[in-house]
């Protein structure tokens, strides 16, 4: 979790949680599941 944190990447990510509206962020944590599952 918290090498999740320090990575550019993912700190992107964690910002737009914060800042996205509700149904926006469904939209995110489902992108987010997908790439955690491609790795």
């Amino acid at each position: 979790m918290w090498k999740e944190l320090l990575n550019p990447k993912t700190q992107l990510f964690f910002k737009d949680l914060k800042d996205a509206p509700d149904d926006k962020i469904e939209e995110l944590i489902q992108f987010w599941e997908f790439i955690k599952n491609k790795k």
